[in-house]
């Protein structure tokens, strides 16, 4: 099993997140939920089951780099988002490899999150 997801936006960064009333921090969660199932809807395979053990790679498309700590903190949202749509089965170390890249996009492009999720 692999799912290759392309998101049209990037998750904020934990020190934006912090900011947020607690129900604007819902809505972010809920909507990087949707955005997940949309993507493995058009992908036509639904997951039956999650796999024990996966490999995620999260690469996060944005204007503006942002430092490894808060890199890997706006990840939260996209984890959470496969483990409730049983693309993985937690998010501990132990059911999960997980790898994160940042890449500057110019100005003029729109900004996008690319996850790449296999069972290993």
């Amino acid at each position: 099993m692999k799912y290759e997801l392309a998101i049209p936006e990037t998750a904020p960064s934990p020190n934006q997140v912090m900011r947020l009333h607690w129900a604007e921090r819902k809505k972010l969660w809920d909507r990087w939920g949707r955005f997940i199932w949309a993507c493995v809807l058009t992908q036509g395979r639904l997951p039956e089951k999650p796999p024990e053990r996966a490999r995620v790679t999260i690469t996060r498309s944005g204007v503006r780099l942002l430092d490894p700590d808060n890199l890997t903190g706006s990840c939260k949202p996209v984890i959470d988002a496969l483990t409730r749509n049983r693309l993985i089965t937690d998010d501990s170390s132990e059911h999960i490899e997980l790898e994160v890249r940042q890449v500057r996009k110019p100005t003029r492009e729109k900004p996008c999150t690319l996850i790449e999720v296999e069972a290993i």
